[in-house]
């Protein structure tokens, strides 16, 4: 059993830029999950911001909770916090010290390779729209089968 799942799995990757190596590691259900929270988490905190009417923030609030996570969660990888938090959740395993705010300081060219290497090792990576597809839709679209008449 320990062999299978994590021979399964994908190995984390080796990247060089500014002159150090970084260990990036592909994304597991945990990081997404974690990534789903951190997103809910900060649309919540913008609701308590922008919304003043205790009611309607209330009914705001609770609608982002019981979201599902579909495929809309992973359009949101390509938003910016998104692209943040997935490089964050990779990194994080092998660097406990790292903050969610160190990312932001990286150069736009790093957090650009890096993005696109977890992405990529985590099997969601963009599609030829630039969107971030999900592993079901890669899967479905991927595996059809054309039927014959």
């Amino acid at each position: 059993m320990a062999k299978g799942i994590k021979g399964a799995c994908a190995k984390p990757v080796d990247v060089d830029f500014n002159g150090e190596t970084y260990k990036v590691t592909p994304l597991t259900f945990e990081d997404f999950t974690n990534i789903w929270k951190d997103l809910q988490s900060q649309k919540v905190q913008t609701v308590r911001e922008l919304i003043e009417d205790k009611d309607e923030r209330r009914i705001l609030i609770r609608e982002i909770i019981n979201q599902p996570m579909g495929d809309e969660f992973f359009e949101e990888l390509s938003s910016l916090t998104g692209f943040q938090s997935m490089i964050y959740q990779s990194l994080k395993k092998n660097y406990p010290d790292l903050k969610k705010e160190d990312i932001g300081n990286l150069p736009l060219e790093s957090t650009q390779e890096i993005g696109d290497i977890v992405r990529t090792i985590s099997g969601v990576a963009d599609d030829e729209d630039g969107e971030v597809d999900s592993p079901e839709k890669k899967g479905s679209t991927e595996n059809e089968v054309e039927e014959k008449p």
